[in-house]
């Protein structure tokens, strides 16, 4: 009977440790509120709804500290204590321990579709003239890499930088661009590009930047994944475990957004310290 009843033990100490795992009281969030399609404060973003999805899992009570998202954001939100998770930082970055991806995505070309510009490669010989244009943005998800790689093969001197970032419920600069055929070609973040692409005034084509990696350059393509605290285990066997529970709804928001998604499991990629956030 003492057997028995040390098993029993055992059991329910399991199942609280299970339980403990699988749920939080609290999930303290920091994100920008005006980025979409990523987040906003009204909560529309693919982020917002992914966490909204997380947080029903985990019986949590979601809340969110809103701060424009520029260089140093993770340092001085998440480092700093002002909130338990942010999401959408490459996975593996270094000075932050990071959940599995929920989803990877890659550049892109974005082309106005009536002009039928057919480029997926970095090697098409049409970029040395097409007027493109790269992101110039300065912030903390990933660095990004089209301007050295465009810089390698020769094309320079028909580069625009421009901001690949809504603010104010607008047009990005970099899309707008493309839209009044200020520029031929951009390149941009694939989230970025397939959400507004599917709300031009007119048809834009998206696609796939080849090849992924270019060395020395960083890839065009990056598992994306929620940063929590390296100390803050709980949270992240919390997230990882709600990640895995609810793949397929997240997946539908994704592609509710237009995110182009490539498929699971991604290649390696090389180091991932340094880098900055898409546009």
């Amino acid at each position: 009977m003492r057997w028995l009843i040390g098993l029993a033990a055992l059991a329910l100490a399991g199942l609280g440790e299970a339980a403990a795992q699988t749920s939080l009281p609290w999930l303290r969030v920091c994100a920008d509120p005006d980025d979409m399609p990523y987040s906003n404060a009204g909560e529309e973003g693919f982020e917002n709804r992914i966490l909204t999805v997380l947080a029903r899992d985990l019986s949590a009570h979601i809340t969110y500290e809103w701060r424009p998202r520029s260089r140093g954001f993770v340092q001085q939100t998440l480092l700093a204590n002002s909130c338990d998770v942010v999401a959408g930082v490459i996975a593996g970055r270094d000075e932050v321990a990071t959940t599995r991806p929920y989803y990877r995505s890659t550049y892109t070309f974005v082309s106005r579709t009536d002009r039928g510009y057919a480029v997926s490669s970095l090697d098409d010989p049409s970029l040395l003239r097409l007027r493109l244009a790269t992101p110039d943005a300065a912030d903390d998800r990933v660095s990004d890499p089209t301007r050295s790689a465009l810089f390698r093969r020769g094309v320079r001197t028909n580069i625009t930088p421009l901001d690949p970032s809504a603010r104010g419920g607008g047009w990005p600069p970099i899309i707008d661009a493309l839209v009044r055929e200020d520029i031929d070609m951009a390149l941009v973040w694939g989230p970025t590009a397939g959400y507004f692409a599917t709300r031009a005034p007119v048809r834009l084509t998206v696609s796939p930047i080849t090849p992924w990696f270019d060395p020395p350059a960083w890839p065009m393509a990056f598992d994306i994944a929620m940063a929590v605290r390296p100390s803050d285990r709980r949270t992240l066997r919390a997230l990882n475990g709600a990640l895995a529970r609810n793949r397929e709804e997240i997946d539908v928001i994704l592609r509710a957004y237009g995110v182009p998604l490539l498929d699971y499991p991604p290649p390696l990629q090389p180091p991932t310290q340094g880098r900055r956030r898409t546009g």
